[in-house]
């Protein structure tokens, strides 16, 4: 949800302000923003434990480690999120409703399998009419590829 802000707020910021040199620094700041936020979520998930245990051993402390499960694909999730702020700051993303934005986000096999999709592959996909319609043979040939 955060990041989906943030791309609205990116395709909203050109909107608000006219002046070339306001309009720069303002989109760029919530650009800087929507990634410090990713990078952090990723440092925090993947090297909160390793910090506290190196602060414990170089302070002669005991703070209580977190003990997180690492989120499946976080990497991934995470520079997937970078790609599409940066997309939305340049304008090469348009803007999506919110559904279809989760769908992009959260489609698992692609997340697995990797490499990051660029999201101007997906959308159109989603968009699709006749992709919404239930393809009996397609389940068919999904669940045979399934042990």
């Amino acid at each position: 949800m955060v990041n989906y802000g943030f791309g609205v707020m990116l395709h909203q910021s050109e909107k608000k302000i006219s002046i070339l040199k306001r309009h720069h620094i303002r989109h760029k700041t919530i650009l800087i923003l929507g990634i410090l936020f990713n990078i952090g979520l990723l440092g925090y998930f993947k090297y909160a434990d390793f910090f506290l245990v190196n602060v414990n051993g170089l302070l002669d402390t005991s703070l209580p480690l977190p003990g997180l499960a690492l989120p499946l694909a976080i990497s991934f999730f995470t520079f997937q999120q970078i790609a599409y702020l940066v997309d939305c700051s340049k304008k090469d993303a348009n803007e999506y409703d919110f559904l279809n934005y989760c769908l992009f986000v959260s489609f698992f096999p692609q997340l697995i399998a990797g490499p990051i999709v660029h999201h101007q592959e997906m959308m159109p996909q989603f968009a699709r009419l006749r992709n919404k319609i239930v393809s009996y043979p397609n389940i068919a040939l999904g669940i045979f590829f399934f042990p």
